[in-house]
């Protein structure tokens, strides 16, 4: 009973054994592989930067031509712009000074609408003032000259 137990022993101390030695062999074998794995990873970074590397540089020549016929376009589309601004400028104040001139004219127009009106009403007020007497609502007369003309044609 005794040996059994020590042959059982010894076999379960060497699949122990045997054990920890495949899996250091397995591990010994993914440090190999993974080192394997980041050196192609390495070289495949470094084609891609180099490949990166080229294309900026020809990018960066091609954003040179492309800056240069940016400012000669630009010089040109200034000139016009200049040009134009003028122009507008100058139509700007064509019409401000027709606007205003237009607005005075409206202005003077309504000016002699508001008095010629005003002279109708005061003659017919008193030309109709007895007559008109007690029956005009409050505030119809619009200032204080009507309700003198009102008080002295109905005095006479």
């Amino acid at each position: 009973l005794e040996a059994k137990r020590k042959e059982e022993e010894k076999e379960r101390i060497a699949r122990k054994a045997q054990l920890k030695e495949e899996t250091m062999r397995q591990n010994q074998a993914q440090i190999a592989a993974k080192k394997e794995l980041i050196a192609k990873q390495e070289e495949e970074e470094e084609r891609l930067v180099q490949i990166m590397l080229d294309k900026f540089a020809a990018d960066e020549e091609d954003e040179r031509k492309r800056a240069k016929n940016r400012f000669e376009y630009k010089q040109r589309f200034v000139h016009q712009i200049r040009g134009q601004m003028e122009e507008r400028a100058r139509m700007f104040q064509m019409e401000k000074d027709q606007d205003i001139a237009e607005r005075n004219a409206s202005f003077q127009q309504e000016e002699y609408r508001r008095r010629v009106v005003a002279e109708a009403r005061k003659r017919l007020l008193a030309k109709h003032a007895s007559q008109l007497k007690g029956f005009l609502p409050k505030n119809a007369l619009v200032d204080h000259e009507e309700v003198q003309i009102l008080e002295r044609a109905t005095t006479n």
